[in-house]
C-alpha cells in the first residue's frame, strides 16, 4: 500500500486579506500589479481595498457570513475589490466573466447573494435575470467619486463587521463543470491561504517573480501565490504567439502560464529566443501537452515547462512537478504538507506504485464540502478527499493523471480512456486537436467517437488521409473532422458535454462535406 506526502511547511493562521496586508506591511513600495501601462504597489493596492471594504459595509448583514457576490476581471481594480470583499466580511460568491448568463444565473439563484459587483461584461449579461438585488461596479466600490476613507492614511483598516477567522467560510466557488452541472465548492480562509503558499513554494515563486497568467480572468491561483510571495502580477494575456512575445519582453516576465492550444502556437511560430531570455518557467494547465510540443519550447527558448494539478475542491491545486527537472506526462508531486494515494474503484483498496485507481488527497487546501448538496459525500471516513480523477503513483512518488472516472467507458471488458486516445490522436502528424466520447449504439454497444480538428498548416485536400492515418493508428470507431473542438471559456478544457449532446451537430460543421468522414468497427 502507497501513502506518499509531500515536505513539511510552516503555514501562518491568516485569513484571505491578511494575506495583502502582510505584503503591504513587509513590502510596501513593491510592485503588486502591473495592467498594461499601470502599475500599483502593495501599499497603494491595500489602500483600494480598504475603500472597497468601507463602500461595501453597509452591504454586509450584521448575520455571520454574509454573501457578496464578485466577477473576477482581471484589472487593478478587480485584484482590489477580490481583497476588499473579504475585508469586508463577507463570503464571496466568484463569478467567471467569460461564463454564460444561464450559468451565472443559476449561480446567483443557488447562492444568494446580498449584493452583486460586477465588470461591464458580466454586468450586460445579467441585467434582465438578478432580480432586485443591488448591484455595483467594481470602480464604484474601488475607486468612487467620494472617498469614504482616507486613501493617505495608514494601510490598515478598521475590523469589519465580523472579522473572520482563518477556518471561517471564505469562498462559494463552482467548479468547472467540465463533464456535469458545475458544483458549489466551499472553501475557507485557511483553504486558500495555504495552497497560497503551497504553490508559492512549489512554483518557485519568489518576490523578484514577475508572472503572468495568460488568463481573461482574474485567477486566484496565480494572484495568491503571488501575493503571499510579494511578487509581481501581470494583468495583460495575449491570443497569439507574437502577443505572448511581445508581453513577456515588456514586462520581463519570469513566469508564464498557459493552455496547451497556447503553447502549440508558439512551438509553431517563428519566435525569436531573445524574446523569452527572462522567462524561468512554462507552466502549462489544463490538460497534458504532448511531448514533442514540450520538447520543442524547451530547445528553443531554453526554459523548462512543467504541469500541475489540482481542481475547485482542492483551492485549485495539490501537486506540482519540479519547475527545474519536471518529468514529462506527469503532473508532479505532492505539495507540501498534502498526501495522495490510490484506491480500487470497487473495493477502495489501498494500492501500490504503478497501480491504476481513484486519486484521493488529504490536506490543508481541501474544501469542506459542497453548497446544497447533501447527496454528495466527497470525504471518505477517515477524510480522504475523492477527486473522481484516475491515475497511479509511480516509484519516485510522481503523479499520473489518466481521466476522469465518470470519462471513462468500458467496452468488452476493456477501459476506454478518452483523455489518453485524445494524446495518441495528437501525436499524429497533422492533427491540430483532437476529442474523444465514448458512446453506445441503438443496440446498446459502446462505440469510441473522435472528432479532430486538422493543424492549420494541414491542407483541407489532405483531411481524408489524415482520417485514414489516424483510423489505422488508433483503435476507434468513428473519426469526425471538424473546425474546431468546444472549449470552457475558462481553462480551455474540450467541453465533452457539448460533444456527447450535440456531436451530429459537430460532425455536421465538417469543412469538406460529411463524406470527409470515416467509419468502420475497428479489430477489437
Amino acid at each position: 500500500m502507497t501513502v506518499v506526502r509531500g515536505p513539511e511547511l510552516s503555514i501562518p493562521p491568516l485569513t484571505v486579506p491578511d494575506l495583502l496586508r502582510r505584503a503591504a506591511t513587509t513590502a510596501p513600495a513593491a510592485t503588486a500589479v502591473i495592467e498594461r501601462d499601470r502599475r500599483i504597489t502593495y501599499r497603494d493596492l491595500d489602500r483600494l481595498a480598504n475603500q472597497a471594504a468601507q463602500i461595501l459595509r453597509p452591504h454586509v448583514d450584521a448575520r455571520r457570513w454574509s454573501r457578496v457576490a464578485l466577477s473576477w476581471e482581471a484589472s487593478i481594480e478587480g485584484v482590489a475589490a477580490y481583497y476588499g470583499v473579504f475585508r469586508s466580511g463577507a463570503v464571496m460568491v466568484g463569478l467567471m466573466p467569460p461564463k454564460p448568463a444561464g450559468e451565472l444565473s443559476r449561480i446567483i439563484a443557488e447562492t444568494l447573494p446580498s449584493v452583486l459587483v460586477l465588470d461591464p461584461v458580466t454586468r450586460s449579461k445579467l441585467a434582465d435575470i438578478v432580480g432586485d438585488r443591488p448591484i455595483l461596479s467594481i470602480p464604484s466600490i474601488v475607486r468612487p467619486a467620494q472617498p469614504s476613507v482616507d486613501t493617505d492614511g495608514p494601510a490598515s483598516v478598521a475590523p469589519p463587521l465580523i472579522e473572520p477567522a482563518p477556518t471561517d467560510p471564505a469562498l462559494l466557488a463552482f467548479s468547472s463543470g467540465t463533464t456535469g452541472p458545475s458544483k458549489c465548492v466551499r472553501l475557507s480562509h485557511g483553504n486558500i491561504v495555504a495552497n497560497a503558499f503551497l504553490v508559492a513554494m512549489g512554483h518557485r515563486i519568489e518576490e523578484h517573480s514577475i508572472v503572468l497568467p495568460n488568463m481573461p480572468i482574474l485567477n486566484p491561483l496565480q494572484l495568491n501565490a503571488v501575493v503571499a510571495a510579494r511578487g509581481t502580477l501581470v494583468l495583460d494575456p495575449a491570443r497569439d504567439a507574437p502577443g505572448i512575445a511581445d508581453r513577456v519582453g515588456a514586462y520581463a516576465v519570469t513566469h508564464f502560464y498557459g493552455i496547451p492550444e497556447l503553447f502549440n502556437r508558439m512551438a509553431a511560430a517563428d519566435l525569436e529566443p531573445a524574446e523569452f531570455a527572462t522567462v524561468r518557467y512554462f507552466s502549462c494547465g489544463s490538460k497534458a501537452l504532448s511531448q514533442a510540443v514540450s520538447s520543442r519550447l524547451e530547445t528553443r527558448f531554453g526554459v523548462k515547462l512543467f504541469q500541475g494539478y489540482g481542481q475547485t475542491e482542492t483551492a485549485y491545486h495539490s501537486h506540482v512537478d519540479d519547475p527545474d527537472d519536471p518529468v514529462h506526462g506527469s503532473v508532479g508531486r505532492a505539495l507540501a504538507n498534502t498526501e495522495t494515494r490510490i484506491v480500487d474503484v470497487a473495493t477502495r483498496r489501498v494500492l501500490a506504485a504503478g497501480e491504476v485507481g481513484e486519486i484521493e488527497l488529504r490536506g490543508p487546501q481541501c474544501m469542506s464540502g459542497y453548497l446544497n448538496r447533501p447527496d454528495l459525500e466527497p470525504f471518505t471516513r477517515d477524510g480522504w478527499f475523492m477527486t473522481g480523477d484516475v491515475g497511479y503513483l509511480d516509484d519516485t512518488e510522481h503523479l499520473f493523471v489518466i481521466d476522469r472516472l465518470v470519462d471513462i467507458g468500458i467496452i468488452d471488458g476493456r477501459v476506454i480512456s478518452p483523455s489518453e486516445l485524445e494524446r495518441q490522436i495528437e501525436a499524429i502528424a497533422g492533427v491540430g486537436e483532437a476529442g474523444v466520447i465514448v458512446t453506445e449504439d441503438n443496440h446498446g454497444r459502446g462505440r469510441v467517437e473522435a472528432f479532430v480538428a486538422p493543424s492549420s498548416e494541414l491542407p483541407i485536400a489532405a483531411s481524408q488521409t489524415l482520417l485514414g492515418r489516424i483510423m489505422a493508428t488508433v483503435e476507434l470507431d468513428d473519426v469526425h473532422v471538424v473546425d474546431r473542438l468546444p472549449r470552457l471559456p475558462i481553462n480551455g478544457k474540450i467541453d465533452r458535454k457539448v460533444l456527447l449532446t450535440d456531436h451530429a451537430a459537430a460532425a455536421a460543421s465538417n469543412p469538406v462535406g460529411t463524406d470527409e468522414h470515416a467509419q468502420g468497427e475497428s479489430a477489437r
